[in-house]
């Protein structure tokens, strides 16, 4: 939360100075450079208006193609793109890294204002994030609406769009990966209640893509049930469900937008069984299989176990604590781990944790491992070796 918090210090101290004719958001800061275009008519996406963009770097790449608030109150049947055409007359205002647009009355419907605030930050000479805040005011000062909220976006990240991967967004994040470049967009929907991501050809899942449900009569309720999906060119959408807003009440939802290297300075995945702590004389083995790489998945294969009562420990290799200090009879038992996290074992002999390894995890980040196993009671306890794996490209 530590860049909401410089953004809201950003927006507090940056005057706002109109800028004639740009009719859209239009922001930049240092190495970051970004662009909102509102459509004429309701609608996701406009040839005619172009492309939104979101650029980090001197060479231009882009991460996303276009954005979109859509909003749905009270009982409508439909939800409607935020757009600047008839009989809307939105006023918008940019100043270097912050920018407004300002709707009095949304469709003349006589229910909403709409108020979005965006800012750009730097974070690096190939980093960057924007923060979209979107206020939502109701205009009836006798009764409460109900609001559902919107947010779409269609990335590109590298500027390419078929080899785009997107995780679901049941964390408050999708986020992008691309397999040629080392670059990850992350669009994130803080406080949202609902998620779902697909692809321009209309899959996974429901067959209709996200733009469609977005502009079409129907009723969208996101699905909250799309696993990561890729590689495709592909969509995400939050929504923030039957919000109450009361008479002469408002309510804020907020987006950010995120670009920041994969893996920066570089860092391959790696494993490896540490000759500082080996195993007990009876003590179970430790293996790996699979890959601690950025999105991957890495399982821990523990073999000879008893299983009466054993765990995997995982958290940061220590020198030794011989377990002959406990009463141990195992010969050369020891308690290696710093520990964070213990799961049970699953039962005796081979048995396998699988771990997923997010893409928004630390790159580098090390994670030691250890079997231990109650060979006989009272107290013969067995370790295992200790392996680490640290998690890179």
């Amino acid at each position: 939360m530590r860049s909401l918090h410089a953004f809201v210090s950003l927006l507090a101290t940056v005057p706002l100075v109109a800028q004639q004719g740009t009719g859209d958001i239009s922001i930049s800061d240092q190495n970051v450079e970004f662009d909102v275009k509102f459509n004429q008519a309701a609608v996701t996406y406009s040839a005619s208006t172009g492309p939104d963009w979101f650029r980090c770097d001197q060479n231009s790449t882009d991460s996303i193609f276009t954005t979109t608030w859509a909003i749905r109150v009270n009982d409508q049947p439909s939800e409607t793109p935020i757009h600047q055409g008839l009989p809307n007359s939105p006023v918008f205002v940019n100043s270097g890294s912050a920018g407004t647009g300002f709707w009095p009355d949304f469709e003349a419907w006589g229910l909403v204002s709409i108020d979005l605030v965006y800012s750009a930050l730097s974070t690096g000479p190939t980093t960057g994030e924007v923060l979209a805040i979107a206020t939502v005011m109701n205009l009836d000062s006798a009764n409460p609406i109900t609001v559902n909220m919107f947010h779409l976006v269609d990335p590109d990240t590298c500027g390419t769009f078929a080899s785009n991967e997107i995780t679901p967004g049941d964390d408050e994040y999708q986020t992008v990966t691309n397999s040629g470049c080392n670059l990850v967009f992350d669009h994130v929907g803080l406080g949202s209640d609902r998620w779902e991501v697909g692809s321009y050809t209309t899959t996974p899942g429901s067959g209709v893509d996200l733009f469609t449900q977005m502009d079409d009569a129907n009723l969208t309720t996101l699905r909250n049930d799309m696993g990561p999906f890729g590689p495709a060119d592909i969509r995400g959408c939050f929504q923030w469900e039957d919000r109450v807003i009361p008479p002469g009440g408002f309510e804020a939802y907020v987006i950010m937008f995120v670009q920041r290297d994969l893996c920066t300075p570089t860092v391959t995945a790696s494993q490896s069984i540490s000759t500082a702590c080996p195993a007990s004389a009876n003590g179970p083995t430790l293996s790996f299989s699979g890959t601690s790489q950025l999105g991957g998945t890495i399982s821990i294969i523990g073999t000879g176990l008893n299983g009466t009562i054993c765990g995997l420990v995982l958290g940061v290799e220590v020198p030794p604590l011989p377990l002959a200090a406990i009463g141990s009879t195992e010969p050369g038992s020891s308690y290696c781990i710093s520990q964070f996290l213990t799961i049970p074992c699953p039962g005796a002999g081979t048995q396998q944790i699988d771990l997923s390894i997010p893409w928004n995890t630390e790159c580098g980040l090390p994670v030691s491992a250890q079997w231990v196993d109650l060979i006989s009671p009272p107290i013969d306890i067995g370790t295992s070796a200790v392996g680490t794996f640290t998690v890179g490209l």
